[in-house]
């Protein structure tokens, strides 16, 4: 059975590009997924990651099929989400790639737990979720995975002053001008 890698998308479409546009203009939460052990250990910096349901607590986060988190990805498998504070701009952009490191070499930085188990969470996150994966939705260039809740860990206090990261427009802000 041979991969097939999907198309990058044409953004010589005017579509293309205004959606491209139009979705960096769209705040997310910055967080980073994560899962494998050892030599397989790998993670990313997303904003797609989205509550779908709280009975049975799960989530759904997009993946892109190029991704090396994408080969872990399984149904039955595991992978943890670690939300992101203030703090963890320099993570998020390690996580992004943007530091030139891939796989176990990511995680050199950050107090992380789990690296053996196949859900990595950093210790302190805004909020850390263990989760299994119940379904994967292939979607031209990406997936969706759709993870059941498993195990949470929230930040302390009441989460005004966490000051979540968000990504907004090709920068980082911060949320604690909310509280």
């Amino acid at each position: 059975m041979h991969a097939v890698l999907p198309r990058a998308a044409d953004l010589s479409d005017p579509l293309a590009e205004d959606f491209r546009l139009a979705m960096r203009r769209l705040a997310g939460h910055v967080a980073i997924v994560a899962a494998g052990a050892g030599d397989t250990l790998t993670g990313m910096t997303v904003t797609s990651v989205a509550s779908l349901s709280v009975t049975p607590p799960a989530v759904t986060v997009s993946v892109a099929k190029t991704a090396s988190l994408h080969a872990l990805l399984g149904e039955g498998s595991h992978f943890g989400v670690s939300g992101l504070t203030h703090s963890h701009r320099d993570l998020a952009d390690r996580f992004a790639g943007r530091h030139g490191l891939s796989g176990p070499q990511r995680f050199a930085a950050g107090n992380w737990r789990g690296l053996d188990g196949g859900a990595p969470t950093l210790a302190d996150a805004a909020f850390a979720l263990r989760c299994t994966i119940e379904r994967i939705v292939d979607w031209h260039t990406h997936s969706i995975v759709v993870g059941r809740v498993d195990g949470v860990a929230v930040g302390p206090g009441d989460g005004a002053d966490c000051g979540g990261l968000v990504y907004r427009n090709g920068s980082y802000a911060v949320t604690d001008i909310l509280a």
